[in-house]
């Protein structure tokens, strides 16, 4: 049939341009319909709704590996032998760092705490929530952490965040603890809330809808700001004993991890 490469086409400008062609791939499947007949109507209608949400999601995820290489972070670097990931006198700032208020996962009473900056689109930060909470889980108790939202790949990223907020806010710890895994896995606040179990959905819903919890969100940009953050993620490893701590930019495994935080301990 002509119509196959006609659609073929159609996709792959699509994909290449990195903008949607719904009028031109719906005009090549109306030239398929014509060739195939009515009877595959409705198999046409469900291929093409699923061509062009597809194509939707990669235009997406290309638009945001773009905006992330320019503002995301890469992992950190490896200190060379024998040296330190810390670099130099810890910057006042850090201890001013508000965490009043923020979901606390792990000990309350840890000697180290953890707080991350992080995007719920960053693809760094994706591979860093779960071994961030793989690091608490070994840690024996003395070390805890909290998140902390800081968007900078958009308007969906400042959705997805304050969602984030409503969840801790009005469900608690352990509710956003699990909307937070949604959250990276849909890139969508409306879906990742969906897949959350909450315990009144319509009011987590309505405090989005009308920015309730903005001011959660804002406070942390503005502690970020204050830190000079320009990517995510990006941590600050602060000592509950001593007040004490470091700002480290990247992404970080769980043995950098795990030299930071003895750095800290032992600074």
């Amino acid at each position: 049939a002509m119509a196959i490469p006609a659609l073929g086409l159609s996709i792959y400008n699509a994909v290449s341009s990195g903008q949607p062609a719904g009028d031109e791939i719906s005009n090549a499947v109306a030239e398929l319909r014509s060739e195939v007949g009515s009877k595959h109507n409705l198999l046409l209608d469900s291929f093409e709704s699923r061509v062009e949400q597809s194509l939707e999601s990669i235009i997406e995820r290309r638009r945001s590996e773009a905006a992330e290489a320019v503002q995301g972070r890469a992992p950190a670097a490896e200190p060379a032998a024998n040296s330190s990931f810390l670099g130099g006198p810890t910057a006042d700032p850090i201890l001013s760092v508000n965490d009043d208020g923020q979901v606390v996962y792990g000990n309350p009473d840890a000697d180290i705490t953890v707080i991350t900056f992080e995007d719920f689109r960053c693809t760094f930060c994706e591979r860093y929530h779960p071994t961030m909470q793989e690091y608490v889980d070994q840690s024996g108790g003395n070390v805890n952490w909290i998140y902390k939202p800081y968007p900078v790949l958009g308007q969906a990223s400042e959705q997805l965040a304050l969602a984030g907020e409503c969840v801790a806010e009005l469900e608690g710890p352990e509710a956003f603890w699990s909307y937070s895994e949604q959250a990276y896995a849909t890139k969508n606040w409306n879906t990742a809330l969906r897949n959350t179990e909450l315990n009144d959905p319509q009011a987590v819903v309505s405090c989005v809808q009308s920015g309730d919890a903005k001011h959660r969100v804002d406070a942390s940009v503005s502690d970020g700001r204050q830190l000079n953050i320009t990517g995510t993620p990006a941590s600050v490893f602060r000592n509950n004993i001593t007040e004490e701590g470091a700002l480290i930019p990247g992404y970080l495994q769980l043995h950098q991890i795990d030299q930071v935080v003895q750095e800290v301990l032992n600074d």
